[in-house]
């Protein structure tokens, strides 16, 4: 077929006014701090959650495509032999949401399915955002790097996970790189600046010399003289009629390089949905707030959106009557005295058994007592 158009992979460059491939953008984004942090506080966030498989409030068996997508340990043996380029759990569901976060577009090609319809472990693949298209009344195509050439992807192969935004017309979604490029551009183009100010340094002052005949090489030893007599020490200095110094200090530009940082690190972090001060910004938001209520915001504000996406692309690969859920609840985790007091109230009032308070706790359950006194 003829070349889809994938102009939502590329970007326009403010400063060159032409456009650039968003991979070479990505990696150009990535090495800000602040935007690499930011990826990393959602990603490896989510991949690190255990996942879940329901029916209704109870807990079925992950399913073997969702713990080891990859296949890495394909006889469970712990011993067993790690295939090379494999990807655990954490590592393959993170690239899957990387691409979402920040391309707009994650997908996931399942290349084989069991006899009951399941995507078999083993058989999946994370493609790269860029080799993809999608041809509306037609479907998706995969590109090859080699040839260039486009292959349809049938009905079935395809998990997509879309970051939000506005859709056009292939129903692909708007990666913070595209929505934000311009914060991200001026963030970099900052950080080039202070760069250049701290190696090309500031003068401490000038010599200013009247004598319009003044040669390169007198120049030159009057600034060594100077340099001699008071570039390292606080002293007198005499000067003649014809030699006058002018100290010189930063620019108010320059002093305002922390201000602006600061600015463009908030900048970052919206881009992101995160609390500023997440990432070493300022934050207009509750100065005295706790660590647990700062946790709390986190996860519902910045974490769910992302969650609630992932678990329902997930839930069209389930059979009816389950679905997919990722256990939030070592994120929610409450402090010592805050869970034991609602420990208590949940025994007292009967709405909990100890066995399901230590299970809340990561401690085995107690074996069964004979509560009958011995006669």
């Amino acid at each position: 077929m003829s070349n889809p158009t994938s102009s939502q992979f590329w970007w326009v460059d403010s400063s060159l006014e032409t456009l650039q491939p968003s991979g070479e953008f990505a990696n150009y984004a990535v090495s800000i701090p602040a935007v690499s942090r930011a990826a990393s506080l959602i990603v490896d966030t989510i991949s690190g959650l255990p996942i879940d498989l329901r029916r209704g409030l109870e807990t079925l068996p992950t399913p073997g495509w969702i713990e080891d997508p990859q296949l890495v340990r394909p006889d469970g043996r712990v011993m067993s032999t790690v295939q090379p380029g494999r990807l655990n759990r954490m590592e393959f569901f993170g690239q899957w949401i990387y691409s979402a976060l920040i391309y707009g577009n994650g997908f996931i090609y399942i290349d084989e399915r069991d006899i009951n319809g399941a995507p078999k472990a083993g058989s999946l693949h994370v493609i790269h955002p860029e080799l993809m298209d999608y041809v509306p009344g037609t479907g998706y195509f995969i590109r090859d790097p080699q040839s260039s050439g486009w292959e349809y992807i049938p009905d079935g192969k395809l998990l997509h996970l879309r970051n939000f935004g506005e859709l056009d017309e292939r129903k692909f979604g708007l990666g913070v790189l595209r929505r934000h490029a311009l914060s991200f551009a001026t963030a970099d183009e900052m950080r080039k600046y202070t760069s250049g100010v701290y190696k090309s340094g500031i003068p401490n002052g000038i010599l200013k010399v009247s004598n319009p005949n003044l040669t390169g090489e007198q120049a030159a030893d009057l600034k060594a003289k100077w340099l001699e007599n008071h570039g390292n020490k606080r002293s007198i200095a005499i000067l003649n009629s014809t030699t006058d110094f002018q100290p010189l200090s930063i620019s108010p530009v320059d002093a305002q390089l922390l201000q602006m940082s600061q600015m463009s690190i908030n900048d970052i972090a919206l881009a992101f949905g995160l609390d500023p001060y997440m990432l070493g910004g300022s934050s207009d938001s509750n100065t005295y707030a706790n660590v647990e209520s700062r946790n709390i915001a986190f996860v519902q504000n910045t974490l769910l959106p992302w969650i609630r996406r992932i678990e329902e692309t997930l839930n069209a690969e389930t059979s009816r009557g389950t679905n997919v859920k990722i256990n939030l609840s070592g994120l929610l985790r409450a402090d010592t005295a805050t869970r034991t007091q609602a420990y208590a109230s949940g025994l007292d009032k009967g709405y909990l058994t100890i066995n399901e308070v230590r299970a809340f706790e990561d401690l085995p359950p107690l074996p069964q007592v004979n509560e009958v006194p011995n006669v």
